[in-house]
């Protein structure tokens, strides 16, 4: 019987080298967690479990090196790489609304058109703002910039599909013509 069983002996010693191995990858991993002895300023990294209190130029977080003190970028690397404020920043702003009536018009006479203007804010054109008119006169503009979406009221019964937009000098004028009676 010797035939059978010798591949089975040689599959269980193949198992523990195996796991030797293992043991052997696990074994050299301590150093690299032991922090490197230089404890000078230089290190990125110091390992802190609770929180000991501000370091100047060391943020304390929980990151890929473990829980502790993680150089700063900000403070190592200066200023010039701060990076921009993020986008959505600013609340949308007023608009104003005007009634453009026919120049002669009397009083009475529904308006052309209502047209709104806004701020949009340097660097906007009209294809950043995701503007959509309902035809009751409800007008819904989004942009990355705002932290909301600006809604107005048109007041009137308008026809969306005519509507214009565009953008001049940082405001934005939309205007959309008010549906014939």
């Amino acid at each position: 019987h010797h035939p059978h069983t010798m591949p089975a002996i040689e599959i269980i010693e193949e198992d523990e080298d195996g796991g030797f191995d293992l043991d052997a990858v696990v074994d050299e991993n301590p150093a690299s967690t032991i922090s490197p002895a230089s404890d000078g300023a230089e290190s990125s990294f110091h390992p802190s479990a609770t929180f000991t209190g501000r370091r100047e130029g060391y943020v304390f977080k929980t990151g890929a090196l473990g829980t502790g003190f993680y150089a700063d970028a900000k403070a190592t690397f200066g200023e010039k790489l701060t990076p921009p404020a993020p986008l959505p920043a600013t609340p949308p702003p007023r608009p104003e609304l005007a009634l453009l009536h026919p120049k002669d018009a009397d009083a009475n006479t529904e308006p052309q058109s209502v047209e709104v203007t806004f701020t949009a804010g340097g660097g906007v054109g009209p294809n950043d703002l995701d503007i959509r008119v309902k035809s009751d006169g409800k007008l819904d503009v989004r942009s990355e910039r705002w932290t909301a979406p600006m809604t107005v009221d048109l007041g009137h019964t308008v026809t969306p599909d005519l509507a214009r937009a565009w953008v001049h000098e940082g405001i934005a004028t939309l205007r959309v013509p008010v549906a014939a009676g």
